[in-house]
């Protein structure tokens, strides 16, 4: 009999599913320490989680038994996928269920946040009777913007625009085509600065969104504007928010997510313009039960037949045909996130074309990995079994082509993605060795690199001159950041070149404004993988 444990308690409705299944013992706690999880875990075949537990590599490790994580809810934040993965354990999510319970939390703020209702609540239990000072504006006729236009933003827009908002919507992997069939605008984000008189934000949090609402930002903002964050803590800044409310730029923030959790930051407690809330968007009996339900069946299916469903990090296959497929499947997300942050627009086509060995390869788990590569940066909920569904709600076309032929490799994966605005942007790689251990980016655009996909990364189209590499080496230096690795290319001497540099950290923003500004430099990319 297999033996899962949920550590974040779990809803009766899915308690239900385990029980109808048989061969699953259950174990539920409403709460679990680090110190006990590390103790008991080695004795469960599956773990459940909701948000509360953190699944680290030492978890995984000690779990010797762990065949499957499942996340009750989206976001894998929480667990280390990569060490999950490197351990055979399966991490499954439920993409969908928590949806509507967001998008309405998100929606309750912004009521709230007009309409002052937490301070006129927290005065009126003062005793007080603020009826003139608690002012508030209509949102009849105000314009929204709303900063990721997935499930969730959709479902935020469509209520905002039923009560005669405008709304404008940013997602740079959804076309203007989709946000139109929603009844928004399609705008970039310095248009919904300026001209937005709310701004929600539901987007994932990674390098390009971490501290995407900060003081660059706001101020660009109309004087006034109301904010809200229902999405992940840590893309607004909160400091830098505080900021702004003391000077009056922004009216007033709805926060439900916050850079550390629970939050100790006694400045963003202390302003009565700050509507907070416990992490609790996704807490309803609906969702909770929701996610329980189908949690419970993606495991009940997968611990007594093999079936894999919404998993973030494994295909749907044999273990046979799984372990062969692994390495291209990972150099795949790995290519597929690199295209997406070094094309920076929203990609419209996009042809994979697998070359040599692969040309009889299983290559569906590939190319979903590849979509998830790409949209990993601008949603959250994407995986291996909605990766193509998402892709045409985003009005991305994926082609694949399939050939023997080797060019100079003995397997190659090539993408080739049209970005508007852009233009045509590739890149492509290759797995060298026997053993499958050795993956390489190999080309960018018609350029012929060597890089490692992994850790971060320096994309530099510059000019062909003396003196060009130097100067970034400086820049880098002076910022003590470490080249570990580099490697150029040029079509014809003195023209445009392209450099790939591995770096040891991460580049800050004044440090890539640096390179930019380097005389000879046409564009410095910063890439996190």
């Amino acid at each position: 009999m297999y033996k899962v444990i949920a550590t974040d308690g779990f809803d009766a409705s899915g308690v239900d599913i385990f029980t109808q299944a048989g061969g699953i013992q259950l174990e539920v706690r409403k709460s679990t320490s680090a110190e006990e999880l590390l103790q008991l875990i080695g004795g469960y075949d599956g773990l459940i989680v909701r948000s509360a537990t953190k699944v680290t590599a030492a978890v995984i490790a000690a779990g010797t038994k762990l065949k499957v994580i499942g996340r009750a809810g989206v976001g894998v934040d929480n667990v280390d996928v990569p060490a999950a993965s490197r351990r055979g354990v399966v991490v499954m999510n439920t993409p969908e269920a928590n949806t509507i319970s967001t998008a309405e939390h998100t929606l309750a703020m912004m009521f709230a946040l007009a309409r002052q209702i937490a301070q006129a609540d927290a005065t009126m239990k003062q005793g007080k009777w603020e009826k003139k000072a608690l002012k508030g504006v209509e949102l009849y006729g105000k314009t929204i913007g709303v900063i990721g236009f997935g499930r969730i933003g959709r479902w935020v827009a469509r209520i905002c625009k039923s009560i005669g908002m405008d709304v404008l919507a940013y997602d740079p992997q959804v076309t203007a085509e989709r946000v139109r069939e929603a009844e928004a605008v399609p705008a970039t984000l310095d248009e919904i600065y300026a001209k937005s008189d709310v701004i929600t934000v539901h987007k994932p949090l990674n390098s390009a969104t971490k501290n995407l609402i900060c003081a660059a930002t706001m101020a660009k903002m109309k004087k006034g504007v109301l904010l809200v964050n229902c999405a992940r803590g840590g893309i607004i800044n909160e400091q830098e928010l505080c900021d702004a409310i003391e000077a009056g730029q922004v009216a007033g923030a709805a926060l439900d997510v916050f850079v550390k959790e629970p939050t100790d930051n006694a400045r963003v407690q202390q302003y009565p313009q700050l509507t907070l809330t416990p992490h609790i968007a996704a807490s309803t009996e609906e969702a909770q039960s929701k996610v329980s339900v189908e949690i419970a069946r993606q495991l009940v299916r997968y611990l007594n037949d093999g079936v894999i469903a919404n998993a973030v990090n494994v295909p749907s296959m044999d273990a046979e045909k799984m372990r062969k497929v692994m390495p291209f499947v990972e150099l795949g997300g790995r290519l597929g996130s690199v295209l997406a942050q070094i094309a920076r627009g929203t990609t419209t086509a996009l042809e994979i074309t697998y070359e040599g060995t692969l040309e009889s390869t299983e290559v569906t788990p590939i190319t979903n990995a590849i979509i998830c590569g790409m949209l990993a940066h601008s949603m959250e909920g994407v995986n291996q079994v909605n990766a193509r569904l998402l892709a045409v709600e985003c009005g991305m076309t994926v082609t694949e082509r399939k050939t023997s032929a080797r060019s100079a490799y003995t397997n190659l994966i090539r993408l080739d993605a049209t970005v508007q605005g852009r233009g045509p942007t590739s890149i492509a790689g290759t797995i060298f060795g026997d053993d499958q251990q050795h993956p390489r980016i190999v080309r960018v655009n018609h350029f012929h690199v060597d890089a490692i996909p992994e850790g971060f990364l320096l994309f530099l189209v510059h000019r062909d001159a003396p003196g060009v590499i130097g100067k970034i080496g400086t820049v880098l230096g002076d910022a003590k950041i470490n080249i570990n690795r580099m490697t150029c290319d040029r079509l014809k001497p003195g023209e445009t070149s392209v450099g790939v540099f591995s770096i040891d950290q991460d580049t800050p923003a004044s440090v890539l404004a640096t390179l930019n500004a380097i005389p000879g430099i046409v564009e410095a990319i910063r890439v996190a993988l």
